[in-house]
């Protein structure tokens, strides 16, 4: 897999990055043979809601009704939130899948890390 400056330097505009990432997700895919889904708080930028809140739920909730199969791989980067948001997550995880595996890259702070850390 690329490391960090090379994932920075290749594409430049919003839709090239965006189709480079869903490249390399696919790679990882092919790797696991399992489906990956992405949870990434953008915690460069000031002044917005990133951390983890009940909003989140709903969004968990519409990504797994669509995977098929028991298994699946979660790509996590949070600082955080609230553990209850983060409990009601698991649950529908653990209801809906007999095999979870966390990846987290760089950052699970707070109830992101209870998340990874709850199977």
């Amino acid at each position: 897999m690329p490391r960090y400056y090379e994932l920075i330097s290749k594409p430049q505009n919003g839709q090239e990055r965006f189709n480079y990432r869903q490249g390399l997700l696919r790679r990882i895919e092919e790797k696991t043979g399992r489906p990956v889904i992405v949870y990434a708080a953008n915690m460069n930028v000031a002044n917005i809601p990133n951390s983890l809140d009940h909003s989140d739920v709903t969004p968990f909730s519409e990504l797994t009704r669509t995977i098929k199969g028991d298994k699946l791989d979660v790509l996590l980067h949070s600082p955080g939130g609230l553990a209850e948001a983060a409990e009601r997550i698991v649950a529908l995880l653990r209801a809906r899948f007999t095999s979870i595996r966390f990846i987290i890259p760089h950052c699970g702070i707070q109830c992101g890390n209870d998340v990874g850390h709850s199977w």
